[in-house]
């Protein structure tokens, strides 16, 4: 993962990680770009924190029990893997940084997708009776797309568990994003918008853009970091707003 920023004037600084399948690296970034990085930083730990209180504040508020798997899902796709994405260099051990974002988001996209749909046993029908043809294509894009992430990430990551996190978040968020996105067209929704938004930004695309670019091979790791600061930044942005348009 490209998780440690190695900056002349700051020797332990906080950094976004890059990709959850990634051999660690250093990456050096040149010091007029070290306060856009910062400032990105701090931003999205602000609105990370940001959305976990108006989270609580809306469930306490409501008490509504299908608004607490929207909160908890919310919560560990958006806030929970901050701390393993954004960390002082030395203090978050490999092995959590590895293992605990997919964990932390897997979980959340599937409250998330009960918060949507209801639980397993919350109707009369079983799920596999009320699939439609877009649910089906949502799915096989979703599956798809991980496939595709997980052959880009074997270019440089070995390790069987990480490959396997990598395209079941991806595979499990693209259909989350496309089921929301259907939701947000179908109701003229904009809370689930910028939830289809926000879990694009923040679980979809960092590892397969980040792959696409170090693959490629003509972009630097400070660029390939750049690119997954302002997605995180951009995503956390998204997932506020859907709470403060639910």
């Amino acid at each position: 993962m490209i998780d440690e920023l190695s900056i002349p004037a700051v020797d332990a600084a906080a950094v976004p990680l890059a990709l959850p399948a990634q051999a660690d690296t250093t990456v050096t970034v040149q010091e007029p770009l070290v306060g856009v990085f910062v400032a990105a930083v701090v931003l999205s730990v602000l609105l990370g924190a940001a959305t976990a209180t108006l989270a609580v504040v809306r469930y306490r508020r409501r008490g509504d029990p299908s608004l607490r798997a929207f909160v908890v899902g919310l919560v560990l796709v958006a806030v929970a893997p901050l701390p393993f994405w954004v960390f002082v260099v030395g203090t978050v051990p490999p092995l959590a940084r590895a293992v605990a974002p997919p964990l932390l988001q897997t979980t959340g996209l599937f409250a998330l997708l009960i918060a949507m749909y209801g639980g397993p046993r919350s109707t009369e029908r079983r799920w596999w009776e009320s699939v439609t043809v877009r649910d089906a294509v949502i799915v096989a894009f979703a599956l798809a797309a991980g496939v595709l992430t997980v052959a880009l990430a074997a270019r440089y990551e070995s390790s069987v568990v990480a490959l396997v996190a990598a395209g079941v978040v991806v595979s499990l968020s693209t259909t989350v994003a496309g089921q929301a996105a259907r939701a947000a067209y179908r109701y003229r929704s904009r809370s689930m918008a910028t939830l289809s938004l926000g879990i694009l930004l923040l679980a979809t695309l960092p590892t397969p853009v980040g792959a696409t670019l170090l693959v490629v091979g003509s972009f630097d790791g400070a660029f390939v970091v750049g690119i997954i600061s302002g997605a995180i930044l951009l995503g956390e942005a998204a997932m506020f707003a859907t709470l403060a348009f639910r």
